[in-house]
């Protein structure tokens, strides 16, 4: 199987080479694509290794960050989108409130 992780704090030939030794070291991982320019590893393994094993071998070196490749995107589709008017968070709940409010008068008033 095989996974692709984004990773951040690659500069150079050097990091690139550092984060690929190192994640090579674990156990059950085959082949570790390391791809600088886009910062990200294609990681090719003969059983699941969990992401925190991958980010725990990284972990003495703090400036190196791996994260799944789809957390990832679904992040930057977050920041991407247009932020909502306070009408547009909030309305649902005035709908509720107002409902709620339109009864207690009615029942309240017989």
């Amino acid at each position: 199987m095989e996974h692709i992780y984004n990773i951040t704090g690659m500069t150079c030939a050097g990091c690139q080479y550092k984060v690929q030794t190192l994640l090579s070291e674990i156990p059950g991982i085959l082949n570790v694509d390391i791809n600088l320019i886009e910062g990200t590893a294609s990681v090719k393994m003969n059983r699941h290794v969990p992401t925190i094993e991958l980010q725990q071998s990284l972990s003495e070196y703090p400036k190196y960050k791996l994260a799944e490749r789809n957390l990832q995107e679904f992040a930057n589709k977050a920041a991407e989108e247009e932020p909502r008017s306070w009408l547009q968070t909030y309305k649902p709940i005035l709908i509720i409130f107002s409902y709620i409010l339109v009864i207690s008068l009615i029942t309240g008033s017989t």
